[in-house]
């Protein structure tokens, strides 16, 4: 016998832009349980209360915005990192030693994403929102501003083409031929990852897909 949770999970498969929209913010839990509800006490062939439908999608929404991997998923070495905030703090702040040890202290979560991109002036630290409590913590009153709702692109370093020296990598080519800009971009030996804003992670991702599959 399925849960009511279980029911919630296969709904919102069926319909992924409603996934979409919880992540951000368009609509609320409670308005969406009140739609779904005729059609989950359907299937679950009794009366399912608004409630219930709302602590499942509650609870559903929590599971995935602790994934690393985004609901979006992976494709041919395309992906992409959900649920970001990013902080900046003064340049004198040890952020490499804090990352470092922040990922040590959380290794319950698989492969925890954090990016330190050291600037002149100062620091920012882009991390999965599930790390933010702790990294707050770590750095404490040095933190200058936070800003949330970034996804991060990564794309395989096989996968990358790269124009003449100096120009843009053909990722980021791509997304800034279909207007699409770029928050930040940082480039490893074995990947680029590219921030963008949340809103545009899914038209960002299916550009950067069939470009790769090409």
């Amino acid at each position: 016998m399925k849960t009511i949770s279980r029911h919630v999970e296969e709904y919102l498969q069926e319909y992924p832009f409603l996934s979409k929209f919880l992540r951000q913010g368009i609509i609320n839990y409670r308005a969406l349980a009140r739609d779904m509800e005729p059609e989950i006490s359907g299937r679950a062939g009794v009366k399912v209360s608004v409630a219930s439908i709302a602590v499942s999608l509650q609870r559903l929404h929590h599971r995935d915005a602790d994934k690393i991997e985004s609901l979006i998923g992976r494709l041919r070495g395309v992906v992409v990192v959900s649920d970001i905030s990013a902080i900046t703090v003064a340049p004198e702040v040890p952020m490499y030693a804090i990352a470092a040890q922040l990922i040590a202290d959380n290794r319950q979560i698989k492969n925890p994403f954090c990016l330190v991109l050291r600037g002149y002036a100062e620091t920012t630290c882009l991390a999965e929102k599930a790390l933010l409590p702790t990294l707050l913590r770590a750095v404490g009153p040095d933190v200058r501003q936070q800003q949330d709702n970034l996804v991060a692109l990564i794309i395989t370093r096989e996968l990358l083409h790269t124009t003449e020296v100096g120009g843009l990598s053909y990722p980021l080519q791509v997304l800034a031929e279909h207007g699409l800009l770029a928050r930040e971009v940082t480039a490893t030996a074995t990947e680029e990852i590219i921030t963008v804003d949340a809103a545009l992670a899914d038209q960002a991702a299916a550009i950067l897909r069939q470009a790769m599959a090409r």
